[in-house]
């Protein structure tokens, strides 16, 4: 190939590659501040217009970036709502809010929340992708107008949830204990029922199971529990008018409630956005916004903004579950279909025969002959926006087996093979670890139809016995998994010879079903998983070819074997349905599955010593070259003899 078409490869290759790579939007929000504008609000109005640069700047720290912010007032000496200009539109920078924050007025004494809620809801368009946020800032129950009549706390929610809109509130409402005491010196409760509490040093300590208090007035079904609904927060303004340390508490809890619960319904709406976590984030979204263990583990993984966000998210959706079945298949690929050394050896020992007559196994005295072979293989899997987690493996195994020759050109064996795993996998907040036993049993047999072909092929059982757990940043899951697994294979060979060297080619095809089943979490309370029964299937074809040459070594034959071979693996690409142990099947979500690399190439670089012509020792080593982002080694040793 010229210069010219290496570099038009070169080109169309790199389009191609930044054409398929996952393209993920700037994490970001819409804030509209909808403020009463009647007599006593001065306070309140200054603390926004004070605290925005605060709000943005912990937003930042959390990955949410290029915030707008606009502002709707409501309540003035004409009550009906209207919207200010923030910049040179309804929407600006911090300092553009801060500026139109400085013309709200404190003229009024008839307020409707809900008419400045719908205001903004259809008066302002919000970003594809973007958070909405609505802020409620009033000190009175609603006084309802004419032009919002028809409102009422389940059409705000429904308007709100149409829009994916948060609402939080600023609100005359106080709060109690699980109790049904007053919580002195209390300012925020969010929707996991978390109460923050001033410490008397300008901080604030936290308790949980907290509930709102009820109201003299409508604030409490009006305002306060639409808002808690909705997933948002609701803080108390009398606190902020006592001044001095309390005051300090109020402004450092509300900013760090605020930045959480914004932080944790972007990565809702991120969730919903995309196919592959549809069903999960329905299903997520009502422990994450009402029950504090998983709040509080979400919010760790929806604070990266960028790929590992996903990949964080498969890991508390349950992805280890398919990837322990993908785990059991490269296992079985690994060991169950690891018998290519024992036919080598029988397809070495046919053409013997047929060349040479009184060599090999016709100078046997009996039919029966055996093998044993150790197993290692190791894994390395690279992170990427593909994979979930990056991970490693390192497995031990044995197989052993012994068959009989019909003919010195039939053999049929039966084989036990045990397999020990130890897999992990993790980033900077998850790790999962996976444990166990694989045991087989599998028939086999060879058999030379002529010199110029030989066909192998295998039938296979095994049961797996795996322990899992799930480190969710904090709650662990832990879970018995088992498996049984049946596969076959069977292989094509066509020898040739041309002076001392022996080669062929191959063609071989593997299938395998791994039916893993039912499986239920403990440990993680919410964040516990029941997996139904499901099962994975997988197909490889494999097509290369071999070479090897004969010496002699202190009188006893040496054989060097190398093999280069492209295997193309065809997967089910199944759905797995999971579902939250605490809710039950009305929780249900499907996991995705993650496409793998299909395509491999591989050599084995291996020799066999024998010790006499009815034993030998043999050694190989697989690499994979070309496996995307995951390395594979494989490495079998073993015994062949007769008896």
């Amino acid at each position: 190939m010229n210069t010219k078409k290496i570099q038009n490869v070169l080109i169309i290759s790199a389009a191609l590659v930044a054409f398929s790579l996952p393209v993920f939007a700037a994490r970001s929000a819409d804030f509209i501040f909808v403020v009463d504008e009647s007599g006593s609000m001065s306070g309140e109005q200054d603390f926004l217009q004070a605290q925005i640069p605060s709000i943005e700047a912990g937003l930042q720290g959390v990955s949410v970036q290029g915030s707008r912010y606009a502002l709707v007032g409501f309540g003035a000496g004409d009550p009906e709502p209207h919207g200010f200009v923030v910049g040179s539109g309804q929407f600006g920078t911090v300092s553009d809010f801060q500026t139109a924050a400085g013309t709200l007025e404190t003229s009024g004494g008839t307020e409707d929340g809900y008419a400045g809620i719908l205001y903004a809801l259809n008066n302002y368009t919000f970003r594809s992708g973007a958070l909405p946020v609505i802020v409620l800032v009033t000190d009175e129950d609603r006084d309802v107008l004419d032009s919002a009549s028809g409102a009422s706390a389940v059409s705000i929610l429904n308007a709100l949830s149409s829009s994916k809109a948060t609402l939080i509130s600023i609100l005359n409402q106080q709060f109690l204990d699980s109790n049904n005491q007053a919580v002195s010196g209390a300012l925020v409760i969010n929707s996991q029922n978390r109460i923050f509490i001033a410490d008397g040093n300008g901080g604030f300590t936290k308790i949980d199971n907290g509930q709102l208090a009820a109201t003299d007035d409508t604030t409490l079904v009006d305002y306060s529990q639409p808002t808690l609904q909705n997933g948002g927060l609701v803080a108390d303004l009398n606190a902020l008018r006592e001044g001095g340390l309390t005051a300090d508490s109020f402004t450092q809890s509300f900013i760090d409630s605020l930045i959480r619960t914004i932080n944790i319904n972007v990565g809702l709406v991120e969730l919903s956005a995309r196919p592959a976590f549809a069903s999960f984030s329905n299903a997520l979204s009502p422990l994450v916004r009402n029950n504090a263990e998983v709040s509080e583990v979400f919010s760790q993984l929806s604070s990266g903004g960028d790929a590992s966000f996903f990949r964080r998210v498969r890991v508390l959706q349950g992805e280890s579950y398919p990837r322990a079945t993908r785990s059991s298949i490269r296992g079985a690929y690994s060991y169950t279909f690891n018998l290519n050394a024992r036919f080598d050896y029988m397809h070495r020992e046919f053409l013997d025969h047929q060349t040479a007559g009184a060599s090999g196994r016709a100078n046997d005295s009996g039919p029966w002959s055996g093998f044993a072979q150790g197993i290692n293989s190791t894994s390395d899997l690279e992170a990427t926006a593909t994979n979930p987690n990056g991970g490693s493996g390192n497995n031990w195994g044995a197989l052993a087996g012994i068959d009989y020759a019909f003919s010195p050109k039939t053999h049929l064996g039966l084989a036990l093979g045990d397999k020990e795993t130890y897999e992990t996998d993790g980033d900077a907040i998850f790790n999962s670890r996976l444990e166990g036993h694989t045991r087989s049993l599998t028939l086999y047999g060879s058999s030379m139809i002529n010199p110029n072909f030989m066909v192998d092929g295998l039938l296979s059982y095994a049961r797996a016995e795996l322990d899992q757990a799930r480190d969710l940043g904090g709650p662990v899951a832990s879970s018995d998994v088992s498996q049984d697994m049946g596969s076959a294979s069977l292989r094509i060979i066509v020898p040739m010879k041309w002076k001392g060297l022996a080669y062929g080619g191959t063609a071989q095809a593997q299938y395998l079903r791994v039916q893993a089943n039912n499986t239920s979490e403990t440990g993680a309370g919410a964040l516990d998983l029941t997996v139904p029964a499901y099962d994975q299937d997988s197909v490889r074809t494999i097509v290369g070819g071999y070479a090897e040459h004969e010496f002699t070594v202190a009188g006893h034959r040496l054989v060097p074997r190398i093999t280069a071979e492209w295997v193309h693996e065809y997967t089910d690409g199944k759905t797995v349905t999971a579902y939250f142990s605490g809710l039950g099947p009305v929780s249900s979500f499907t996991i995705a599955p993650i496409n793998e690399n299909p395509d491999q190439v591989r050599v084995t670089l291996g020799a066999t010593y024998y010790v006499s012509d009815r034993t030998s020792i043999y050694a190989n080593y697989l690499r994979a070259l070309d496996n995307g982002d995951r390395t594979d080694n494989v490495i079998n040793a073993g015994l062949n003899f007769g008896f």
